[in-house]
């Protein structure tokens, strides 16, 4: 079916809610008719247009589109691996700005492996300033860094309503994440999802610089009011302050039920210290610590925190150096090793 045929039954029909075109090569060309269609479809709240080779030329003429669309809600225009990769960059996410400005109803924003970079990423900063329906931005593995990145990700966390942040696989380093923190610790955003998977944060102690990172992060993090979910995924924590630190996110926040340290090379006395801390905390939900140097003096520790410790109902140990499993009567509710 070619992208005229689609853009034509758009138009004349009122019920498809949903269209998921992902992985098909629709390009620039394809796109523009879908464009055209959108400024007429009432009844689409679901659009997938991830891996369909966009380029710039491609995400300008669906921008375009969506400023005037009132019904999608959701929009996929991310990258997979593979075949059919979009390639929007900043040029292709100028007019995300008016889309921001003048849609409405756009609640979910997915533009992850488009090569965006902080430009691009400051384009959405300037749409987004008082925008209060776009709950979920995902912009991971963009290239996004530097002081650019940072003075944009300030004003999407300060002067919107987002929920959802994902900004993974980018090479933002500790000082943004230092900023991420002091946001949330002052209680200045409604973040209540963080997901900064492997930026490249270098917590391994071997000088002062990288402790005061690692201390700034943790206790901006465990002030906030608003943040329920973190994940710091694939982050080097290998030092040896890094369990105090993370002993004292866990003991003091007050709303962080859920916490990912997968393959964050996490020791035994990262481990031990985080199990302890569990005791002093009320929030806390679920674990994730996969992929890591945990053993099972580790495990013992985790048991013990248990032992006074009602709320943990998931922690996940997969694929560390534990051998002993957990006895009947702990507990937890599931321990996957």
């Amino acid at each position: 079916m070619g992208s005229k045929v689609l853009a034509n039954l758009m138009k004349a029909t009122r019920v498809i809610s949903s269209l998921d075109l992902s992985r098909n090569p629709i390009g620039d060309k394809g796109i523009a008719d879908l464009s055209q269609a959108l400024k007429y479809s009432f009844s689409l709240v679901h659009l997938d247009l991830s891996s369909t080779n966009l380029g710039p030329k491609g995400g300008s003429r669906l921008f375009k589109g969506l400023a005037v669309n009132e019904s999608i809600t959701h929009l996929n225009v991310s990258s997979h691996k593979g075949l059919y990769r979009n390639k929007l960059g900043t040029k292709g996410l100028k007019k995300i700005v008016a889309v921001l400005k003048n849609n409405r109803v756009l609640a979910i924003l997915n533009v992850a492996g488009n090569a965006i970079r902080a430009e691009g990423l400051a384009y959405v900063a300037e749409g987004i300033a008082g925008n209060d329906t776009l709950m979920s931005l995902r912009v991971s593995h963009n290239e996004i860094q530097g002081s650019a990145a940072i003075k944009a990700i300030r004003t999407i966390l300060l002067e919107s309503k987002l929920k959802e942040l994902d900004l993974s696989d980018n090479p933002l380093k500790g000082m943004c994440m230092e900023e991420i923190a002091d946001i949330l610790g002052n209680n200045t955003s409604a973040l209540q999802r963080l997901y900064c998977a492997n930026i490249e944060v270098n917590c391994t102690f071997c000088d002062n610089t990288l402790a005061h990172c690692a201390r700034r992060v943790f206790a901006g993090v465990s002030r906030s009011s608003s943040l329920q979910t973190v994940r710091l995924d694939r982050n080097d924590f290998s030092g040896p302050e890094f369990g105090e630190h993370v002993a004292s996110l866990v003991g003091i926040a007050s709303c962080l039920h859920h916490i990912s340290l997968n393959e964050c090379w996490l020791g035994e006395n990262s481990g031990r210290a985080l199990f302890k801390a569990i005791q002093g905390s009320r929030s806390v939900r679920s674990m994730s610590l996969q992929r890591n140097n945990l053993e099972d003096a580790t495990a013992k520790a985790f048991g013990e925190a248990l032992s006074s410790y009602m709320c943990l109902q998931v922690v996940n140990l997969a694929q560390n150096g534990i051998s002993v499993r957990a006895d009947e009567n702990d507990r937890m509710r599931v321990l996957c090793i």
